[in-house]
């Protein structure tokens, strides 16, 4: 089960990441105002141990993120211990209970219509929605798998459980529900 495709899946071990662009940069997944989804494929080695975001964001697990050294600002897309959660400028959009498993592998997917709001998917059913939209906004920012970026240009809060991470895609249109169950 080293990847849900036959591949490789990347496997975050604490010392390894991935950080998707540059300082020079910034625009690259800007979200703003946008229409958007961000998917994975996921399968957890343990569970994270906290919910709390972002007082307990050292104990869950980041899928992908987009933020400035130092600031609150940005956004990101992780697994706590029962909840998926998306956050913007440090402020929980959306959270959803995902009843997942170690061992098993889980397509989860966040999307938003900026006219009616995000939702969360898990295994291409509807977790949670919410009306609730906050824009993304970034001075400096890094985009990163399996880690966040936010203290003085160094990565910070790596994923360090030996979960592994396949197929991890950013679009920026709103995946319908069939389009994310296909």
């Amino acid at each position: 089960d080293q990847s849900k495709f036959g591949g490789t899946s990347a496997t975050f071990n604490g010392s390894n990441y991935l950080q998707i662009v540059d300082v020079n940069q910034v625009a690259n997944f800007d979200l703003g105002t946008s229409d958007f989804t961000i998917e994975a494929f996921v399968r957890l080695n343990s569970m994270p141990t906290s919910d709390s975001w972002p007082a307990g964001y050292f104990n869950t697990m980041m899928v992908f993120t987009k933020g400035s050294p130092s600031a609150a600002d940005g956004y990101g897309f992780l697994i706590g211990q029962t909840q998926l959660i998306f956050e913007v400028a440090d402020v929980v959009i959306i959270n959803g209970t995902h009843g997942m498993t170690t061992n098993t592998w889980y397509h989860i997917v966040v999307t938003r219509k900026s006219s009616t709001g995000t939702k969360i998917y898990i295994n291409g059913a509807l977790s949670t929605s919410d009306t609730n939209i906050i824009n993304p906004s970034y001075t400096i920012a890094y985009s990163c798998i399996g880690a966040a970026q936010y203290n003085n240009n160094l990565l910070d809060w790596y994923v360090s459980n030996g979960s592994k991470l396949d197929s991890v895609n950013v679009w920026n249109k709103e995946l319908t529900q069939s389009e994310v169950t296909e």
